[in-house]
């Protein structure tokens, strides 16, 4: 993934957007980016366009590269996933915006390989505007990070893969969205491997959500 700044850059599109002063290919950059935003913290309840103007001059950052677009799209699953480890309880009302996110990542994912080149990247910026909204709404929290092996088996205290498959079987509360965002978690590690545990991790505490 690569950023460049640019002090002249084109005009955002979007008639309430910000002149954008930075670009990266890597999403999760540029939200450690709007993390770190400190004029979110300063917005008011009755300022909704300045808050839109903020988000969209991070929206407008990001930038597809043709050539390393596969690891874009695998970069967006991990977004996905890193804000469904890092997100709010399993039981709170924020939770489906995190699944609608893990859920549109996996749709992605299988469409693009099926539709023409030129409708990726609007397709990938429709995910990313989702992602980005639902971010900015739950206070832009930390990303989960990549665990080291020790934090991966505190984490996980010995579930795997077929304790998830049996909660979303037996939970109470299982319903389409939270099964769809356990097989996008379990494609992709399937897909991409999940030696560090990423993918389990945010399949285990969305199945928490079933039983809480």
């Amino acid at each position: 993934m690569s950023t460049t700044h640019d002090t002249n850059p084109p005009t955002p599109k979007h008639p309430h957007s910000q002149q954008t002063t930075y670009h990266s290919t890597s999403f999760q950059e540029i939200l450690t980016t709007a993390h770190k935003d400190k004029r979110f913290s300063s917005l008011t309840p009755t300022n909704d366009e300045d808050a839109e103007s903020i988000l969209l001059y991070h929206y407008y950052a990001w930038t597809l590269d043709p050539q390393n677009a596969d690891a874009q799209l695998r970069e967006a699953l991990e977004v996905a996933a890193s804000l469904a480890a890092s997100g709010p309880s399993p039981s709170s009302p924020d939770t489906p915006s995190l699944l609608n996110i893990l859920a549109a990542a996996h749709a992605v994912r299988v469409l693009i390989p099926l539709i023409p080149g030129r409708f990726h990247e609007p397709l990938l910026r429709q995910w990313w505007l989702l992602t980005l909204r639902v971010y900015v709404a739950q206070g832009r929290p930390p990303l989960s990070s990549r665990a080291q092996p020790q934090e991966e088996e505190h984490d996980l205290d010995g579930r795997n893969w077929g304790w998830v498959s049996a909660q979303c079987v037996q939970g109470p509360r299982v319903d389409a969205l939270s099964a769809q965002s356990v097989l996008a978690l379990k494609e992709a590690a399937g897909t991409w491997g999940d030696a560090d545990g990423l993918y389990l991790r945010a399949a285990v505490r969305v199945v928490e959500g079933l039983a809480a």
